[in-house]
């Protein structure tokens, strides 16, 4: 089944957030995208 990530922020949150909050979010959305490519349902990612 293919999946879809789509993160959709409150600019005030985005903004009030720590670079390495940020980073960490990055990261698990990153670390989402691999499992999906590993299991061979990724299709496309945009930032």
């Amino acid at each position: 089944m293919p999946y879809m990530l789509m993160i959709v922020e409150q600019p005030e949150k985005r903004r009030s957030r720590s670079v390495e909050n940020g980073r960490a979010a990055y990261d698990r959305m990153q670390r989402f995208t691999e499992g999906l490519k590993a299991r061979g349902l990724h299709r496309a990612s945009d930032a």
